[in-house]
C-alpha cells in the first residue's frame, strides 16, 4: 500500500474529527479572504476618488468681518447683517487657467424661505452650484435618488429632508417658487446636511444676485500626494491672478476617508495574524490528538519496517490534504461573504469585489504552509515513537 493511500484512509476513518478541523480552517481562511478582499476594494475605490478629486482649495472673497457657517462663508439673511463681498463670473476663467487646477466649482449662497406641505422655515441656506463640477469635487456624496437634471430640481441635505419630511419626488417651495427634490444627500456630518443645492443660474436669479459668486471650491492636481511646495505654488499663483481672493488649502473629506481605510487595512492585518496563529494551534492540537490515538497503528508500521521519514510523510500528507481543501473552500466562502458585505462596508460601491487569482493562489499556499508547519512537530513525535513501547498497547 502506498503512503498516500494510508493517509487518505486515515482521513476517511476519522471523518468527524477531520470535519471539525476543516471547518475551523475554512472559517479562518474565509475571515482572512473577506478582510483582504474588502480592504482591497476600499483602497481601489479610494484611489479612484483621489485621482478624481485631488487637493482641495477654498477661494473666498477678502472681507474684514466674517461669520463662518459653510466653508468659511458668511450667509446674509433677514436677521444677519454683514458686509460680504462677492466674486463675479469672470473669476472662474482666471482660476481655471492656473497651472495644476483640475476642477473649479463656483457657488452662490443665500438665505431663502423654504416651505413644504408639512413644514415651513423663514430662513434656510440655499447653495447655487454647477452640479457637474460639484459632484466631481464632492464624490464622497451618497445620493438617495438622482442628481438634478433640470433647473427646477434640487438636492437637499439629510437634515433638511428630515426637518421638512420630504423625499425624492416631493416638492419644496423656495422664495415662492416650486422645486422638485431629485435626491437627498446622505449624512456627511457637516454643514452640508442642512443645505439646499440648486442650479447656479437659478439660485442667482432667485437670490437676485446676477453673475455673483460667494466662493469657489477648487480641486488642484489629480492625486492626494502633491507636495506642500506644489500646493503653495498654486495658492500663490491664484492669489496673484485674483488679488481680491483669500486662498486656503483644506484637508478634504477624501483624505479623511483614506486615513480610515488605512486604519481598517491595519486592523485587517492584525486580525489576519491572530487568525493564522489560532488556526495553527488548532491544526497542531488536532494532529497531536490524532497521533496519540494512533500509537498502536504507528508502532505496527515501525515494527514492519516503516522508517521515520515514512511516518512523517503520512502525517504531513494528511495535513496537506486537509489544508488544500480548507484553502479552496475558504477562499470561495470568503469571496462570497466579501461580495455580499462590501456594499454595506464601503457604501454605495461603484464597482464590485474583484476575484483576484493571485489572492486565491496566495491563500492556498498560505493555508498549506500553515497546515504543514503546524503538523511538523506531531509528525516528528510520531516518527520517534519506540515500536516496542507502542506495541505494549496491543
Amino acid at each position: 500500500m502506498k503512503l498516500k493511500d494510508i493517509a487518505l484512509n486515515n482521513l476517511r476513518r476519522r471523518k468527524i474529527k477531520m470535519f471539525f478541523l476543516v471547518f475551523g480552517m475554512v472559517f479562518g481562511v474565509a475571515t482572512i479572504v473577506t478582510l483582504s478582499a474588502i480592504t482591497a476594494t476600499m483602497q481601489k475605490e479610494m484611489q479612484g476618488n483621489i485621482l478624481e478629486v485631488g487637493t482641495r482649495l477654498i477661494i473666498t472673497p477678502k472681507t474684514e468681518e466674517r461669520n463662518y457657517s459653510y466653508n468659511g462663508i458668511a450667509i446674509p439673511g433677514s436677521d444677519v447683517n454683514f458686509d460680504v463681498t462677492e466674486f463675479n463670473d469672470g473669476v472662474v476663467a482666471k482660476i481655471q487657467d492656473s497651472d495644476g487646477i483640475n476642477v473649479v466649482a463656483p457657488k452662490v449662497l443665500g438665505a431663502a424661505k423654504v416651505q413644504s406641505s408639512k413644514r415651513s422655515r423663514d430662513v434656510a441656506v440655499i447653495v447655487g452650484v454647477d452640479f457637474e463640477k460639484e459632484l466631481q469635487i464632492k464624490n464622497y456624496w451618497r445620493l438617495v435618488g438622482d442628481k438634478p437634471a433640470t433647473e427646477d430640481q434640487v438636492l437637499i441635505g439629510s437634515n433638511i429632508g428630515m426637518e421638512f419630511k420630504v423625499e425624492p419626488g416631493k416638492k419644496l417651495t423656495i422664495n415662492g417658487r416650486d422645486f422638485v427634490i431629485s435626491g437627498v444627500i446622505e449624512s456627511t456630518a457637516s454643514d452640508e446636511d442642512g443645505l439646499v443645492f440648486m442650479n447656479l443660474a437659478t439660485a442667482q436669479e432667485l437670490l437676485k444676485k446676477p453673475d455673483a459668486l460667494s466662493f469657489l471650491e477648487v480641486a488642484a492636481f489629480k492625486n492626494l500626494r502633491a507636495t506642500d511646495e506644489q500646493v503653495k505654488a498654486v495658492v500663490q499663483q491664484v492669489s496673484v491672478k485674483v488679488p481680491e481672493a483669500r486662498v486656503t488649502s483644506v484637508k478634504d473629506k477624501v483624505e479623511a476617508r483614506k486615513e480610515l481605510v488605512d486604519r481598517f487595512a491595519n486592523f485587517s492585518l492584525v486580525v489576519s495574524v491572530i487568525v493564522l496563529i489560532i488556526g495553527s494551534l488548532i491544526v497542531m492540537t488536532t494532529m497531536m490528538s490524532s497521533v496519540n490515538e494512533r500509537t498502536r497503528e504507528i508502532g505496527i508500521f515501525r515494527a514492519i519496517g516503516f522508517r521515520k521519514k515514512h511516518i512523517i510523510k503520512i502525517i504531513l500528507m494528511e495535513a496537506g490534504v486537509v489544508s488544500v481543501i480548507s484553502g479552496i473552500v475558504g477562499f470561495i466562502v470568503g469571496m462570497g461573504v466579501a461580495t455580499l458585505t462590501a456594499p454595506m462596508v464601503v457604501g454605495n460601491l461603484k464597482g464590485s469585489v474583484a476575484w483576484n487569482p493571485l489572492l486565491a493562489v496566495g491563500v492556498l499556499v498560505l493555508s498549506t504552509l500553515v497546515g504543514l508547519l503546524a503538523s511538523w512537530y506531531p509528525a516528528v513525535k510520531a516518527s520517534r515513537l519506540d515500536p516496542a513501547e507502542a506495541l505494549r498497547f496491543i
